[in-house]
């Protein structure tokens, strides 16, 4: 309700330090398409790494684009850092997670946007694929450009519509035992293999 989403409208988020490399720009200029006339973009964090980045406006760029775009009735901006009550509650609200890097190398969104159950629009960057190989609800842009990012979206929110409960996902792979155990097993097969 605060950010003024309509209870069928698909709600996507980007949030974190807006870095070059993580490719809002491009997310804005996909989001212009009259494909995605219906879909509410949350942007939350404050620009970094840019010359003309200001401590005093933290989304300011992403402002003017945004506006240069046409894009302020379908854009929600929250600038600055979130307390981690109010940043569960924005990642609650949203239906998918966008990370279309052009390098990295590893997300902790990633892994936030698993822990939220959130459907994850990622790149292969930072091991990505890896980390979603177990994990359903998930699209994968091989390349950060603005088409494959357009047909990725397109993707993703077919998948989201209509909103069907999340089925239950088995995180045990990611429990420290059952990874010693692949280490074990990894380790025994190549020492056995090495004799």
């Amino acid at each position: 309700e605060r950010l003024q989403v309509a209870p069928d409208q698909p709600m996507l988020l980007a949030c974190g330090l807006i870095r070059p490399y993580k490719n809002v720009d491009f997310i804005l200029r996909v989001m212009a398409d009259e494909a995605f006339d219906g879909t509410v973009l949350t942007i939350s964090g404050r620009e970094a790494g840019f010359p003309d980045a200001d401590p005093q406006d933290p989304l300011r760029r992403t402002r003017q684009l945004v506006e240069e775009l046409g894009l302020s009735s379908r854009v929600r901006l929250i600038p600055g850092f979130l307390p981690v009550p109010e940043m569960s509650g924005l990642f609650e609200a949203a239906d998918a997670l966008l990370l279309p890097y052009k390098e990295g190398y590893g997300s902790a969104l990633l892994l936030m946007g698993m822990t939220f159950g959130k459907h994850v629009l990622t790149t292969p960057v930072g091991g990505a694929e890896e980390y979603l190989a177990h994990y359903p609800f998930h699209t994968v842009v091989k390349e950060a450009t603005q088409e494959q990012l357009r047909v990725a979206l397109q993707q993703t929110l077919t998948k989201l519509r209509p909103a069907e409960p999340l089925p239950e996902v088995d995180l045990t792979i990611f429990r420290w035992e059952t990874i010693g155990r692949q280490i074990e097993k990894a380790f025994a097969a190549r020492f056995d293999h090495a004799r």
